[in-house]
């Protein structure tokens, strides 16, 4: 049974969440290209909710998290003044408010 461990970009790649499968995907029966099926069955999600809760508690992963956050945060307003955000926003500004 896949369990509450990190698979999407954001906590995959950041490491400041835990992705969550078996809650409201609506990919029952479905295989994840991580391993796993997702079963969306009470007894599935209050293990994944149970994993997710051990590993969100736990003291060095939590510290990670707000370490991470903070590096995520650097990542996103570097994007927002110079980046690929900012970009976008120059964009839509020209084309819908100019």
């Amino acid at each position: 049974m896949m369990t509450a461990i990190d698979h999407s970009p954001v906590t995959k790649i950041y490491k400041v969440g835990v992705q969550l499968h078996q809650v409201g995907t609506k990919m029952k029966g479905k295989p994840l290209g991580s391993g796993g099926i997702v079963h969306e069955t009470e007894e599935a999600i209050k293990a994944e909710m149970a994993e997710a809760w051990r590993i969100m508690r736990d003291e060095e992963r939590y510290g990670e998290f707000k370490k991470n956050i903070k590096d995520l945060r650097g990542v996103i307003d570097e994007s927002c003044t110079s980046g690929k955000a900012k970009s976008a926003v120059d964009a839509i500004v020209a084309k819908y408010l100019s």
